[in-house]
């Protein structure tokens, strides 16, 4: 398809960064569009809509658009109007321009850029060109405005006068054929096809036949496809396309073999994963008794701290008691000694300066040890006198 309108600078913008190369094909496209193509699928247009993905609701919707010829505003429109109508929140896209931008990563299609005359495209030699060759007519539009390439800021994204884009057939087929139902579909005619020489469909028809006796490996395999294009068209070579064909069905055995292995890789992880799981609750289980045990460990220090600190108040009861008596056994000491004090002093009164002596040294040392005998200290002082 070619475009040289005004509307290529909108659509230049609609398809960034998938595809849009000067030679046209991309392998980095074919290698990484799976992926986003995935992610776009699984999410749902809104929660309450099962079975509505965001992908499969604006493929539905701008198949619409391509059958019936509509153009971007009014579908714009439409898209407005079914946003609103549908729950809030909802991730169907409002503009034409992110409706299409969903699609981008599926790369099915590839920009490559042409000659406005249509002399050349700009790919393999001539690919860094800036004019064509033939015509010399400039590669890219010029605004009355544009002051080019300004030094020590970065260039200027330009818009192509004219671009063809192309649906290459190997990743198209690639993706049916991930397909379990598309692919199922493509080996119909030799899988399930009813052969009984009745014309029923292309494959029982001669020159599919002759075909298949010429290539006998190629009709072998289930997976070969034939192409049919009219000659005023195209002049097709058949060896050449019988290996095209063969690459193709080298891709898609490859592609199988990947997901194959990749299942394998996914059944080992889960398996990996159920032992980590297994190991995480026998740890979890370990855990639980070890704090069961140091719980139990602590209340036992804390009943064991309990009775020592009741030991130590009855501890401190006992001395403070003793203390008590020991103080009133000084007491009583002290008045005795002066009963005795005083009776010496009556019965001996020239030795009275001397047992008044006797007495305060006696009462000091009661003073300093309240818990000698007094007995022990009279014997103590009358040695000394």
């Amino acid at each position: 398809m070619m475009e040289d309108d005004d509307e290529e600078e909108e659509d230049d913008d609609m398809y960034p960064n998938y595809g849009d190369t000067a030679t046209g094909h991309d392998e980095d496209e074919e290698a990484g569009g799976g992926d986003q193509d995935e992610e776009a699928s699984d999410e749902p247009v809104d929660d309450d809509l099962h079975g509505n993905t965001k992908l499969g609701a604006t493929l539905e919707l701008l198949q619409w658009k391509a059958e019936g010829g509509i153009c971007d505003k009014p579908f714009e429109k439409l898209l407005k109007i079914m946003k609103r109508r549908f729950p809030k929140d909802n991730e169907l896209p409002d503009k034409t321009y992110e409706a299409k931008k969903v699609l981008c990563p599926l790369g099915l299609r590839q920009k490559i850029h042409a000659c406005i005359n249509d002399c050349i495209l700009y790919r393999a030699e001539y690919e860094n060109l800036e004019k064509c060759p033939i015509c010399t007519a400039l590669r890219y539009k010029i605004k009355r405005d544009d002051p080019g390439d300004v030094e020590g800021e970065p260039p200027r994204k330009r818009v192509p006068a004219k671009v063809m884009w192309y649906a290459p057939i190997i990743p198209r087929l690639k993706r049916l054929f991930r397909n379990k139902e598309h692919a199922r579909l493509l080996r119909w005619h030799k899988e399930d096809r009813k052969k009984d020489e009745m014309p029923r469909h292309p494959a029982d028809g001669s020159q599919w036949r002759k075909i298949d006796r010429e290539f006998p490996d190629f009709a072998d395999d289930a997976r070969n496809l034939s192409f049919v294009a009219s000659p005023r068209v195209m002049d097709i070579k058949v060896p050449q396309l019988e290996a095209d064909l063969r690459a193709a069905r080298a891709q898609c055995a490859e592609s199988e073999e990947a997901g194959r292995s990749a299942a394998a890789t996914l059944k080992v992880a889960d398996g990996e994963l159920a032992r980590l799981r297994r190991l995480e609750e026998n740890h979890l289980k370990e855990l639980a008794l070890l704090r069961m045990a140091e719980k139990e460990k602590v209340e036992e220090l804390s009943k064991r701290l309990t009775e020592v600190e009741k030991q130590r108040l009855a501890l401190q009861e006992e001395v403070t008691t003793k203390t008590t008596e020991l103080s009133a056994t000084a007491k009583r000491w002290v008045g005795e000694i002066g009963a005795l004090d005083r009776g010496l002093s009556a019965a001996f009164p020239e030795t009275q300066d001397a047992a008044l002596a006797a007495v305060g040294v006696a009462r000091e040392v009661m003073s300093t040890f309240p818990l000698l005998s007094c007995r022990q200290c009279w014997a103590s002082k009358s040695r000394g006198l």
